[in-house]
């Protein structure tokens, strides 16, 4: 046991942050909402360690709109302290297909304005 997180639990926590966040936001459920995304590109720095038993709070915010996609920030902290900064793509889908679809309008509004 190397005592840090493994790397992987990262991009996990990332995915759960996104999806709590949309369903703070406008009630996203991930069950037919009329808008759903893949990921497709990820950049992911650790600035530090996180341990067994430690708390990471994440934060995530819009760092990039396209037409089809969007990039989302990601900051996550132990207490004050930074252990990683990630940026995630992802790029609009019809539900249940991989057809790219336009960032539908309601998104980028009530993305824009919610806190993070």
């Amino acid at each position: 046991m190397q005592k840090v997180v493994f790397n992987a639990h990262y991009l996990t926590w990332c995915d759960e942050a996104m999806s709590s966040w949309l369903g703070a936001t406008f009630g996203w459920t991930g069950a037919d909402d009329g808008f759903d995304w893949m990921l497709v590109r990820v950049e992911l720095d650790w600035r530090g360690s996180a341990t067994f038993g430690d708390v990471v709070g994440i934060g995530v915010g819009i760092s990039r709109w396209g037409t089809t996609s969007f990039a989302t920030r990601f900051h996550g902290v132990v207490g004050e302290r930074t252990v990683f900064e990630a940026t995630v793509t992802y790029v609009c889908v019809a539900p249940g297909t991989t057809e790219k679809v336009v960032v539908p309008a309601e998104v980028r509004e009530r993305l824009a304005l919610a806190p993070t």
